[in-house]
């Protein structure tokens, strides 16, 4: 269910580890990290954080 919800925002899921989704966008990297009921946000960008 939440894949399906990240995948239509545009967040593609990672190869290497199903918990970990990547969103770039030109200069702009936003990775967020999933574990059990957690969640995790990295960005370059403070406006999308």
């Amino acid at each position: 269910v939440i894949n399906s919800y990240l995948v239509t925002l545009v967040f593609l899921n990672s190869i290497v580890d199903w918990n970990v989704y990547p969103l770039s966008r030109s200069s702009t990297i936003v990775i967020l990290t999933i574990y059990k009921e957690d969640m995790m946000f990295a960005s370059n960008s403070l406006l999308l954080l």
